[in-house]
């Protein structure tokens, strides 16, 4: 994706991107921004700066899909973030199992709008087959995940399991004879 930054934004974005960068005689600089993002848990699809909702409207759209549906959904949703259609789109991974709060759950796709643009997106994934489970606003999350939630419970069994998986392994390999 091309982007258009003023000059006085040249050694901050150029630096964060790692680009080195000529400012051109129009005192605008172009040049590529990353478009995915990647933690232990989460890959982002977004667009660096753009940021176009308030805390009280900012929201997702919810779907659990299977890797390879979300591998061939990519880079069509990469591109409709690009060009501004989706606001912003994380998946899980499912990478590192160590660190991933839910690894026995199917990846969860989380499809960012505000109040204004939710709708619209809603059609957009419909258009891509992708049936979300639920709405949700981001002011909601930690609720969700508040102790003693269903949300929580579900985490500590899964990682409780995960690491008693681990430790299993490591004490009793699996025969190989």
């Amino acid at each position: 994706m091309k982007a258009e930054v003023s000059a006085d934004h040249h050694a901050d974005a150029g630096a964060a991107y790692g680009l080195s960068l000529s400012i051109p005689t129009n005192n605008r600089v172009a040049f590529l921004f990353p478009m995915i993002g990647k933690t232990l848990v989460w890959t982002f699809l977004y667009v660096p700066g753009r940021r176009s909702a308030t805390p009280e409207s900012d929201g997702k759209w919810i779907v659990h899909l299977p890797l390879s549906t979300i591998g061939q959904l990519v880079p069509t949703l990469d591109r409709l973030v690009e060009e501004g259609t989706l606001e912003k789109v994380k998946y899980a991974h499912k990478e590192c199992p160590d660190v991933d709060p839910l690894p026995y759950d199917a990846p969860v796709v989380c499809v960012y709008a505000v109040d204004a643009t939710k709708e619209k997106t809603l059609e957009v994934l419909h258009s891509l087959g992708i049936m979300p489970e639920e709405w949700k606003y981001d002011r909601d999350t930690p609720l969700d995940w508040r102790k003693g939630s269903p949300l929580n419970e579900r985490m500590r069994e899964q990682r409780s399991r995960y690491i008693m998986e681990q430790y299993l392994a490591e004490v009793w390999p699996v025969r190989k004879d």
